[in-house]
């Protein structure tokens, strides 16, 4: 799953895209360590990183 979100990354950062949100539910531990993982920074309960 990382690779291919690395991947997505790397694509919306070639259009352009210079920021990424994620919403991610409470209590779902496993998303937010993978996102954590990918470079995100939770921020007031939503997951952001900078491209």
């Amino acid at each position: 799953m990382s690779e291919a979100l690395l991947l997505l990354f790397s694509h919306t950062k070639s259009l352009g895209v210079e920021k990424l949100f994620a919403d991610i539910d409470e209590g779902n531990f496993r998303s937010q360590a993978l996102f954590s993982k990918l470079g995100f920074k939770a921020n007031n309960g939503k997951f952001q990183r900078f491209l």
